[in-house]
């Protein structure tokens, strides 16, 4: 979205908007980093971050990491960046969409101190868009989780589901830690036939970062599933057989200190 189609009218409704209702935002310490959602609709739906930049020619680096990344769904996600009284300085250029996940960039820099606008757009009615906002590294307006790295949990009954194994769909950001950073996720496997396919995709995905990045599962039965890195980089997997049914905890780790990787979680039945 640009100035042009919001009009006069609209770039001071936006800049009273942007003065009177935004809320307090201060940059995250980080680890794991629970995503926003924004439902679209046909005029846009928004979400806006208030930013300062200190000025002094400092380049910023915002990104937008936001799934879904499907090729419908890219063309009506993004974000704008406003200066002061809705001064529209850029929009959005998409980057990536590998693995089901869309990171969306834009880097600008000021020469003295001024403050800026974050707008998060969506107009996909219908469609939710999980995302986060990251600038320079660090996350906005997001509730941060501290994981430590620990054993995987005694055996614990769990009731039976009652439903088939279906499709999920998970993503967020994970800043590494040298001793390790995790995120944890339940999935359960309902009796059946074959298996229950879980896939990490990440991003950044070079071969480096792959060293680092991954994912394990623990079983009903306190077992231990290693996570298979595919042959190209930022994926890996782990099979749930369908024979063992419950519940299976699944945590996806970075080694990788203080390096930022967006990543999306997937479940496929497999027969």
């Amino acid at each position: 979205m640009t100035t042009s189609r919001l009009g006069l009218s609209g770039r001071l409704l936006l800049a009273l908007v942007c003065v009177l209702s935004l809320l307090s935002i201060a940059a995250a310490p980080s680890t794991i980093i629970w995503p926003k959602q924004l439902a679209g609709s046909h005029g846009g739906a928004f979400h806006f971050y208030p930013y300062h930049h200190s000025g002094g020619g400092r380049v910023v680096t915002i990104q937008l990491y936001f799934t879904p990344a499907d090729p419908v769904a890219v063309t009506g996600l993004g974000f704008n960046l406003y200066g002061p009284n809705g001064y529209h300085i850029g929009a959005s250029k998409l980057i990536s969409t590998k693995g089901g996940l869309g990171v969306a960039q834009l880097a600008y820099a000021e020469s003295k101190p001024t403050e800026w606008q974050i707008q998060v757009y969506n107009y996909l009615p219908g469609t939710e868009m999980s995302y986060t906002i990251v600038v320079n590294g660090e996350q906005l307006g997001t509730r941060v989780v501290e994981v430590e790295k620990e054993k995987p949990a005694p055996p614990v009954a769990s009731p039976k589901p009652t439903t088939p194994s279906s499709p999920v769909l998970a993503s967020g950001l994970l800043t590494g830690k040298s001793g390790g950073a995790f995120v944890k996720r339940e999935v359960w496997v309902a009796e059946g036939s074959g298996t229950l396919l879980v896939t990490l995709n990440w991003s950044p995905d070079d071969a480096s970062i792959s060293r680092g990045v991954g994912l394990v599962a623990y079983g009903p039965a306190g077992e231990t599933i290693e996570g298979v890195h595919a042959d190209w980089t930022g994926e890996s997997s782990v099979s749930l057989p369908r024979a063992k049914p419950g519940r299976y905890l699944v945590q996806i780790y970075n080694y990788m200190d203080r390096l930022v990787v967006g990543w999306v979680l997937k479940t496929t039945l497999v027969k």
